[in-house]
């Protein structure tokens, strides 16, 4: 019985810092910059609680995380297929 009791654990708390994660993640590079630093402070904490609660191993730190979201939109924006590449100087057609 305590062998299911800790699977069903682990699935609960992968399960937890799933929804949290994409609650925090949706959007994030987006909204990041318009945050003020009492919100910031609060989703920090969120973010603090899940690892000192035991819901995850990893400490997930909010400046880390806005930051590699800002990296890979930029990076996946770059490839021709993406919808934002046409933003871009470097793929305009030469002036006639």
């Amino acid at each position: 019985m305590q062998k299911y009791l800790v699977s069903y654990l682990f699935i609960c708390s992968i399960q937890a810092v799933a929804i949290v994660l994409n609650k925090i993640m949706y959007a994030l590079p987006v909204y990041f910059g318009y945050l003020t630093e009492g919100q910031r402070h609060m989703l920090q904490r969120v973010l603090h609680r899940t690892s000192s609660r035991g819901f995850t191993p990893y400490y997930y730190d909010l400046d880390t995380l806005a930051e590699n979201a800002h990296y890979h939109l930029f990076r996946h924006s770059c490839r021709p297929a993406h919808c934002l590449n046409h933003l871009y100087l470097g793929h305009m057609a030469p002036c006639s």
